[in-house]
């Protein structure tokens, strides 16, 4: 999953590792079937990979044969992710403190974007 995650975080695969990690314990990732679940490192990285696409880039079927599972799996693994990171809402989406290192980045970042990009909605 390594190599995953530094496609997605460049060469700090720690934020990858702390997604799983926080993740990894939540109940939909458990079952009681003879059928088990693929790991969560791999949900993970199938979700991330359908995620950072937008709009029309990348189709069900592109991610499910990079991932080597059928879209249905696919599609299962993509709503395990999205319900634990919307139930887990807080701890994933924050903004960063005002004259922080990460406020001056983003800042940074933003004033480089096309205009369109920069607007936000609420």
């Amino acid at each position: 999953m390594k190599n995953i995650a530094l496609t997605y975080f460049g060469k700090n695969s720690k934020i990858f590792d702390d997604i799983l990690n926080y993740i990894s314990d939540y109940p939909i990732f458990q079952n009681q079937s003879n059928n088990p679940q693929l790991p969560v490192s791999i949900q993970l990285a199938i979700f991330l990979n359908w995620a950072g696409h937008y709009g029309n880039a990348i189709t069900l079927e592109d991610v499910a044969q990079w991932a080597g599972v059928s879209v249905g799996s696919m599609v299962n693994c993509t709503n395990h992710v999205m319900i634990v990171v919307l139930d887990a809402h807080d701890q994933f989406v924050c903004f960063p403190a005002d004259n922080s290192e990460d406020a001056d980045w983003l800042t940074n970042l933003l004033s480089h974007a096309p205009a369109q990009s920069r607007k936000v909605a609420f």
